[in-house]
């Protein structure tokens, strides 16, 4: 990828779509979002309540995402 300003302009997701976050050591909570920006805004909002953890991303609740997210939850 070329260097365009020092800014990157591209997807960051992880394999099998979805993306995924734990808050704390050993997350024993579920949070389930449709889009990466509404799981990082509210973790940004709520930050001093987010606790122990996994904080799931769907990116818009497609099939896939959902079925690798059921195998890595």
């Amino acid at each position: 990828m070329k260097d365009k300003g020092g800014y990157f302009k591209g997807m960051a997701v992880q394999e099998g779509g979805g993306f995924i976050i734990d808050v704390g050591k050993n997350p024993n909570k579920v949070a389930v979002f449709e889009s990466p920006i509404d799981m990082l805004s509210y973790w940004s909002m709520k930050k001093e309540r987010v606790r122990d953890t996994r904080m799931v991303s769907t990116n818009g609740l497609k099939l896939v995402p959902k079925r690798n997210m059921k195998k890595r939850i």
